[in-house]
């Protein structure tokens, strides 16, 4: 969670965040600006990270290796030979609430 605050704060809106997972996705994560939503003991460090920093604004750049997925919900995008780009949903902010 550091470091992903760090790269927020260092980087604003023009920050990235890379990983390279060694294997897929853990059912039932998905992107949050909550770190309890994501670190919460499903068991991949790096999948955790890229929930939280995909939740929090940051876009992500990942190399999948053979065999691995994109998870579905996240919104990657393939750039082929193994990498992928997830760029953060766009929020409507609401004058009223």
């Amino acid at each position: 969670m550091a470091v992903v605050s760090a790269v927020l704060s260092a980087g604003g809106p023009a920050g990235l965040w890379c990983f390279f997972p060694s294997a897929g996705c853990p059912g039932g994560l998905l992107p949050s600006a909550r770190s309890s939503r994501c670190f919460c003991g499903l068991g991949s460090g790096s999948w955790a990270s890229a929930a939280f920093a995909l939740g929090s604004g940051l876009p992500l750049l990942a190399f999948l290796p053979p065999g691995v997925s994109a998870p579905p919900g996240w919104g990657f995008t393939s750039l082929g030979g193994g990498w992928w780009v997830a760029r953060p949903a766009a929020v409507q902010l609401a004058l009223f609430s």
